[in-house]
């Protein structure tokens, strides 16, 4: 809460206490987790609403919520993708962040790093002449192999050839959505995803193989350890850390879509005598 109402402060048209609106496509979220927001937005005395980003109206400059009270400020979750596929839609919201009549949480310029081109785009020549020696190792270390996955910058029997080494994912997508890794699947199988998908805006890259270590998962019928791979998410707002999601998964791909178990973070911190 602090952190969005410190970027509020900045907001040029802000008032002493803002209507907060929790925003997305209601039929591609997750309306629990925003439930917990929106309790948490009004133990801190802020009147909050989850809105449904098709269910708002735009009159003379004011931006409203479903429930019909003015927006001062919305916490978008909507993502771009959405967005733009549904722009006709909902064009209320549009023309109020246009307009600048609503503080927006959540630039639409966050689109340019989330869209996986990105990683192309880091590892390319003409961006190796224009960063640092130490960039360009931090960009080597830390980004993995990226291009698009068609007749124009690669060839169909490469990426058969060395299905473990690969993951295809859309060029922009959320949530691991028609994400595919090579070492889920047998050789048939993968040869008819690269043939489904090539030339398809799909970016293949090089497939970072997660740290694996032995889990219990008691929801099953016979409960046994056996092997997960693991990934931890590193939580910044505003610029400052706060706090880890640590996720694993018995397959290729760490996705609540598929096999995802979410697990505890313990955090240990050394004190100094």
């Amino acid at each position: 809460m602090k952190s969005l109402m410190d970027i509020y402060a900045t907001y040029e048209k802000k008032v002493d206490h803002p209507y907060v609106v929790i925003t997305d496509f209601m039929d591609h979220c997750c309306v629990n987790e925003f439930k917990e927001f929106d309790e948490r937005f009004k133990k801190a005395g802020y009147e909050a609403e989850i809105c449904n980003i098709r269910d708002m109206t735009y009159r003379d400059g004011v931006l409203y919520s479903a429930a019909g009270h003015p927006i001062d400020v919305i916490y978008r979750r909507a993502v771009t993708c959405d967005i733009m596929a549904h722009y006709q839609e909902i064009q209320p919201f549009i023309q109020a962040v246009k307009d600048q009549n609503v503080c927006l949480i959540g630039s639409i310029c966050t689109q340019i790093p989330h869209n996986k081109w990105l990683f192309k785009i880091l590892r390319d020549k003409a961006t190796q002449n224009i960063l640092t020696e130490e960039e360009n190792k931090f960009v080597e270390e830390h980004i993995p192999y990226t291009n698009l996955m068609d007749s124009r910058f690669c060839s169909m029997d490469a990426i058969m050839d060395e299905k473990d080494r690969w993951i295809i994912k859309p060029l922009d997508s959320y949530a691991s959505q028609g994400v595919f890794a090579g070492i889920d699947y047998s050789d048939d199988d993968w040869e008819e995803i690269v043939t489904r998908h090539w030339n398809k805006n799909y970016i293949y890259q090089e497939y970072y193989h997660p740290y694996r270590t032995d889990n219990i998962c008691f929801r099953d019928a016979h409960a046994q350890f056996q092997p997960y791979t693991n990934m931890s998410g590193l939580y910044v707002y505003n610029g400052e850390f706060a706090g880890i999601y640590s996720r694993l998964s018995t397959g290729g791909i760490i996705s609540s879509q598929y096999n995802e178990r979410a697990v505890a973070t313990l955090v240990m911190k050394e004190e100094k005598l």
